[in-house]
């Protein structure tokens, strides 16, 4: 009936038309470089498919709610993800931001933020015959996700690990990564004797939980951290450059990463996910790590494996970047501080400080620090209190009398951030207006922003639902 309404003519041009949509769709995927073309997905891996039954396994903290309800926190997977490519794809999605894949150790970890071992992909998402491990599940998952034209972001985290000590930094348990054995502790996770205590199976969660902090904070007295691989600092405000060194949360114990060795080996494992072929990283917590210390530690590096690997990655596209420095404001500028703002992140750190910056194991070796709510070192920490000049301002964003002009990105971090401000205040669109028109200036390229509708950390929503 449809065809006896058109002409031939009208009928040949409407087959070109269906013929041409598909064509369409595959060139911009195989042109797609630029990371402001993508539309991201953010999912929590655990919770969002389940593909492989098999492998699912209860968290170790409150196991009688997860059995009532049917539900293990380790429940979706990578193969989950995998199966689900063509539905993201449908839904208009070019790019997945999946939460933290490294080994991880705590009551509730699903999540992926209190990593154990920053080396191997978490055991607890191989597939459950044995065939593939973690790592390989993971690699499977990029190759099929580049192989729909989508690209893989993968969330990372440098200011903190679990505490349950660190593989490589602080070893305190070794772990049965049997799977069967995943959803008990006491199986999986044996206990170092001569750090935590012939008794500690023994002692009060309480008392364990003390025992294990001690190794890494000093918090008891004995300089057990005599590399200082973690800050030994107590207490911080949210609102001052303090929290760039403290622990946010009982199960965030806060890395050194003024330490080279901490960096250096940070860097080395995260830079194994970007030989795989991740199109990029977005860092948690970056807000709780100074901007010298990005600049110094961290994107450069980061930046160079990236250009190195660029052939791993979907269309060879370069290597995109964006942190999580958080700022539940009702303004641009974080309580008036320029140092704390989202945008002071994406410019470079000035250079005589970074000239300055030597975090050499040499120099960290001859610290003696204690946890006693002021345990500061004598030299970097101070050194990154400095990094606080007024931030600079920049028309790359915006047109120079009325047209398009050449953006200097001169004085560019390489860095870029999640727009906190914008989402915090999206309640109107003429709030949002006035927010980008007053505040867009202030990034070094505020059109790299990324921008989001929810996530994890808002719930439920902009200005709390207010």
């Amino acid at each position: 009936m449809f065809k006896k309404l058109l002409n031939p003519k009208a009928w040949a041009l409407f087959l070109l038309m269906l013929f041409a949509i598909p064509i369409v769709a595959d060139d911009f995927n195989s042109q797609r470089t630029d990371f402001r073309d993508e539309s991201i997905y953010f999912m929590m891996t655990t919770r969002f498919y389940d593909g492989d039954t098999g492998n699912n396994v209860l968290c170790w903290d409150n196991q009688e709610e997860q059995i009532k309800t049917k539900d293990p926190c380790w429940r979706g997977d990578f193969q989950g993800v995998i199966d689900k490519l063509d539905y993201i794809k449908a839904l208009g999605f070019t790019a997945i931001w999946i939460t933290p894949v490294v080994q991880n150790a705590s009551g509730y970890d699903y999540h992926g933020y209190h990593a154990s071992d920053f080396t191997r992909v978490d055991c607890r998402y191989q597939s459950s015959d044995g065939t593939k491990s973690g790592d390989a599940m993971f690699q499977e998952l990029i190759d099929k996700a580049h192989a729909k034209g989508i690209k893989i972001i993968l969330d990372i985290v440098l200011n903190h690990t679990g505490n349950f000590g660190e593989e490589t930094l602080c070893k305190l348990f070794t772990r049965d990564t049997q799977l069967r054995n995943q959803a008990y502790i006491d199986a999986c996770m044996i206990p170092e004797e001569d750090k935590l205590g012939s008794d500690y199976l023994t002692v009060v969660g309480a008392t364990q939980y003390q025992r294990r902090l001690a190794q890494m904070k000093n918090t008891d007295g004995v300089n057990h951290d005599i590399h200082n691989y973690w800050h030994h600092f107590g207490n911080f405000n949210w609102d001052d450059p303090t929290r760039w060194w403290a622990q946010i949360a009982g199960d965030c114990v806060d890395l050194n990463t003024e330490n080279d060795a901490v960096a250096d080996y940070l860097v080395n494992c995260y830079g194994s996910f970007i030989k795989m072929g991740v199109d990029g990283f977005r860092i948690d917590t970056s807000g709780h790590i100074s901007r010298l210390t990005f600049c110094k530690q961290f994107i450069p590096q980061f930046a160079a494996l990236g250009e190195q690997y660029k052939s791993k990655r979907l269309n060879q596209a370069p290597f995109f970047m964006y942190g999580e420095v958080c700022a539940r404001f009702g303004g641009v500028q974080y309580r008036g501080q320029d140092n704390l703002s989202p945008y002071y992140y994406t410019w470079m750190a000035p250079e005589n400080l970074m000239n300055q910056f030597d975090g050499r194991q040499s120099y960290w070796d001859t610290q003696e620090i204690f946890d006693r709510g002021s345990g500061m070192d004598d030299k970097l920490m101070p050194l990154c209190e400095q990094d606080n000049a007024a931030s600079p301002e920049s028309d790359n964003t915006f047109m120079v009398n009325g047209k398009w002009h050449e953006p200097d990105y001169s004085q560019s971090s390489g860095f870029n951030v999640i727009d906190f401000p914008l989402h915090y205040n999206f309640n109107t669109a003429g709030a949002a207006y006035r927010l980008a028109k007053e505040g867009d200036k202030k990034y070094n390229d505020a059109t790299y922003n990324v921008v989001y509708v929810d996530s994890h950390d808002y719930c439920p929503g902009p200005n709390d639902g207010v």
